[in-house]
């Protein structure tokens, strides 16, 4: 009878959780809607062309626009009134939308003003001159800060193009921390001590730093200037400053360039025309 007396309780009591259980659940959803999008301009911006961020969304069935809020920042995530088309840049548009459910939704674009008849090509890997390179807060080359932090590799660091003038670097630090002072060998590779960063490469061979980052420490690079790429011998050089200018280097490399081999008619084509030259010569 006891026994009988507690199970009577126990189903009671699980009646009363259920019933409490659906009563703290009445009149929500399991499904909430987000906004589908309809952008009516590309992200890819030639220079002097007119912009505009037009758009149109559409969520649940409904028109939304209206209710759409957004923003244009530009790469440092300063809010602007507009893209700029006179000059190269990266922007992004930031648009958001609370819907029925109190659920915001966030979308973000991002748009690049560029030449698209920019001819010149930063892109490659860049061999690190470590006599000509210089760590300028003391006064060493690259050569005698690696021979003082024991470090005998070689370096280089590896542009990569976005689109037209517009470059990623995977260190524009030059591998200082990441190998001649060995901190990421040190830290076992839990970090990251490299600069990575966007730079802009125009007609003339000028480079500009957009944006950088170092996430080991969470910072940027304070300026690059006086940075310059040769695209007829592949010679590349800049002046970085970090850390508030207690770091400072001057950066010089090289692109590594394939030695294009040539065909075999090309050379019996040589060695026939030396011949010739030689039979008219009496040599």
């Amino acid at each position: 009878m006891k026994n009988r007396f507690l199970l009577l309780i126990a189903l009671a009591a699980s009646v009363v959780s259920l019933s409490s259980c659906e009563k703290e659940t009445e009149n929500k959803t399991n499904v909430t809607y987000y906004p589908k999008y309809d952008f009516a301009y590309s992200d890819y911006v030639s220079l002097g062309d007119e912009f505009a961020p037009s758009f149109s969304a559409i969520c649940n069935g409904k028109d939304v626009t209206s209710e759409i809020a957004y923003q244009i920042l530009d790469i440092d995530g300063e809010p602007v009134e507009s893209v700029d088309t006179d000059n190269p840049g990266i922007y992004s548009i930031v648009y958001r939308y609370v819907n029925s459910d109190d659920v915001t939704d966030i979308t973000k674009r991002t748009i690049y003003v560029y030449n698209p008849d920019l001819e010149i090509s930063l892109e490659g890997e860049y061999t690190i001159d470590m006599e000509q390179s210089k760590y300028e807060s003391r006064g060493w080359t690259f050569a005698e800060a690696a021979l003082n932090y024991g470090f005998d590799g070689k370096i280089s660091i590896k542009f990569t193009e976005i689109l037209p003038g517009f470059y990623r670097c995977n260190d524009l630090l030059a591998k200082w921390y990441d190998q001649i002072r060995g901190y990421n060998d040190a830290n076992d590779g839990q970090y990251d001590f490299k600069a990575g960063g966007i730079v802009y490469l125009d007609a003339s061979g000028d480079l500009i730093l957009l944006t950088s980052t170092v996430p080991a420490w969470g910072d940027a690079l304070d300026y690059m200037e006086n940075a310059h790429y040769d695209a007829k011998t592949g010679a590349l050089s800049y002046f970085v400053s970090y850390a508030e200018e207690v770091v400072q280097m001057t950066v010089v490399a090289q692109q590594v360039r394939e030695v294009e081999e040539k065909s075999e008619d090309y050379k019996k084509g040589y060695e026939d025309g030396y011949e010739a030259g030689k039979n008219e010569s009496g040599n």
